[in-house]
């Protein structure tokens, strides 16, 4: 069975909270802390939006471009993917194999006196994951319903499902016998331990059964993530894509980061407001929100060494006349940083106030000179 370990979601927070210990105390500059229930768990996330590198390690944030962080996302959600198919294929094989030996056993048609089963648990979810994956020709409506209740619903995956089922020796709803080369079986300690002495044979049946569903529930759950997991390597996937050049006429396209689906503007953004998939097979929740354009993504290069958002604040400046002055605000440490290398890659004259009161001082009055320069 699936070892305990930190969750995705709390995973992925944490990532997101970089450099703050825990979601109850973020940091802000240099003189004060506040609650997370003050509303400082959104700035922890805003910190991390600002710039790719923020709270990064400095090694890592050393070497960073906008490209290379984005080819680690990808390769982060690809592991991701891999690990969790791996997963399941391991759990569809163990259940396969349980239920092979309850099958041996007759432990599905208990001796006279004894309670039957009330299903199979792993034919159960053999049938419920063909029926929610595939379109039922007897009722095409209630199937779209249950992709839409169960999240399952998305093409590519259904193949996977399938591929791993026959993995396992399923073929169409049915077990056979083990094939050759099927991933050697786990986690079978428990199922096959011998009966304790004070346990009818009655309990010892049921609690086998038990076992099994209790695997079987945690499958669907792994069906489900690995829906998710390869939604969000195909939205990165596109991205990429799009920011390499790869897909032509990509200012005209909006991608869904719900699920990485990709097709013209209009398209897209007609079907979110149906709250649907602009792929029709996908069964995916969109939002209107989850609307990408493709033109807002950038090409790569495109954006410069520090992302699309220093570049912007340079193409801004650029704009102003050269006699002007600017005073730009930076809300993070780290951030600040980042702000002040970017303007002097790219030659624009930058004072920065910190420091002792009489360096600052002395920054602001240069500052005013007519020709001011760092």
């Amino acid at each position: 069975m699936k070892s305990d370990k930190q969750g995705d979601r709390e995973v992925r927070l944490g990532q997101a909270l970089g450099e703050s210990k825990t979601p109850e105390e973020v940091r802000f500059g240099r003189a004060f802390r506040v609650p997370a229930a003050d509303g400082s768990l959104r700035q922890a996330l805003l910190k991390r939006c600002s710039h790719f590198s923020l709270g990064m390690d400095d090694e890592m944030a050393a070497i960073a471009d906008a490209p290379r962080v984005c080819d680690t996302i990808l390769a982060t959600r690809t592991a991701q993917y891999d690990n969790c198919e791996t997963e399941l294929r391991n759990l569809v094989c163990t259940c396969a194999e349980m239920h092979r030996k309850l099958t041996r056993v007759n432990f599905y048609h208990p001796a006279q006196g004894g309670k039957p089963a009330d299903d199979k648990p792993f034919l159960a979810f053999l049938k419920d994951v063909r029926f929610r994956i595939s379109c039922s020709r007897r009722s095409p409506a209630l199937t779209t319903r249950l992709l839409q209740i169960q999240n399952v619903g998305d093409t590519e995956t259904r193949a996977v499902l399938k591929a791993l089922a026959a993995t396992a020796g399923s073929v169409d709803g049915k077990v056979g016998s083990r094939p050759p080369g099927a991933p050697a079986v786990q986690g079978m300690d428990a199922f096959v331990e011998a009966k304790k002495k004070g346990t009818s044979d009655e309990e010892y049946r049921l609690s086998r059964i038990w076992l099994l569903r209790e695997n079987c529930h945690l499958l669907r759950q792994l069906c489900q993530e690995l829906v998710g997991r390869h939604r969000s390597k195909r939205y990165f996937a596109c991205v990429r894509d799009v920011q390499r050049g790869d897909i032509p006429n990509a200012s005209n396209l909006a991608i869904l980061s719900c699920c990485g689906h990709i097709g013209p503007v209009e398209d897209v953004q007609d079907a979110a407001k149906r709250f649907t998939c602009v792929e029709q097979s996908c069964k995916a929740p969109v939002l209107p929100s989850n609307v990408v354009l493709a033109s807002a993504l950038g090409v790569e290069g495109g954006s410069g060494e520090f992302g699309i958002k220093l570049q912007t604040l340079v193409d801004l400046i650029d704009i102003i006349p050269a006699g002007d002055r600017i005073l730009i605000f930076v809300q993070f440490d780290e951030l600040y940083a980042k702000v002040e290398e970017a303007l002097r890659s790219y030659g624009i004259p930058t004072a920065s106030l910190t420091g002792p009161t009489k360096a600052t001082r002395s920054v602001f009055f240069l500052f005013h000179l007519p020709r001011f320069s760092d």
